[in-house]
């Protein structure tokens, strides 16, 4: 089992070990989770998000990964839905970035909470990060490693501790700007 992935597994256990529920109405009658069975199931199922973006309206659901292995037709189409739409440009994604999201999303759909992922930001060309105001000199987004995020009916501050809770790296909570930055480098939490 490779170390993002057991990375993942061991975060979602956690999550289901503390009670943390994606809606205050279902946490009271969330149901009991066989943490090891249904857990394993997840991972082991293909691997699809459904991503749509703020810039261009785009919505598509892609399977990156399955039997065990990347999809490539698929796991393109997520870099395409992640790419710099300023420029036109996409990159390879980081795999570990795409579980985050997988994770997300999959936990957020074990609820009925069934939305897409609103990027209205991935993968960044160095002239267009060097455009966006405030960005980080040495941006995870310009390396695939990073999304500005937001799901619809989901609070972005719920969404900053649901992505915190599976620790897939950096995390930013922007709340006037309604959305969470997340990227897969060292672990650390900051507000925008």
């Amino acid at each position: 089992m490779d170390r993002n992935r057991r990375h993942f597994l061991f975060a979602a256990a956690a999550i289901v070990a503390t009670g943390v529920a994606p809606a205050i109405a279902l946490a009271a009658s969330a149901p009991v989770i066989q943490v090891p069975s249904e857990i394993g199931q997840f991972w082991e199922a293909p691997r699809e998000i459904w991503l749509a973006r703020s810039a261009t309206g785009e919505q598509q659901k892609v399977c990156y990964w399955r039997d065990g292995q990347i999809d490539i037709a698929g796991y393109s189409q997520a870099c395409y839905m992640l790419r710099d739409t300023h420029i036109n440009q996409s990159v390879q994604m980081d795999i570990g970035l795409l579980n985050l999201l997988r994770a997300i999303q999959g936990w957020l759909v074990y609820y009925n909470i069934n939305h897409p992922i609103i990027v209205n930001s991935a993968y960044r060309s160095r002239q267009t990060n060097n455009k966006t105001e405030g960005a980080a000199k040495d941006s995870f987004h310009v390396k695939g490693m990073a999304v500005d995020i937001t799901i619809p009916g989901i609070p972005s501050q719920y969404l900053f501790k649901l992505a915190a809770a599976f620790s897939g790296g950096g995390l930013g909570f922007y709340p006037s700007k309604n959305f969470v930055h997340a990227d897969t480098g060292r672990i650390r939490y900051w507000r925008g």
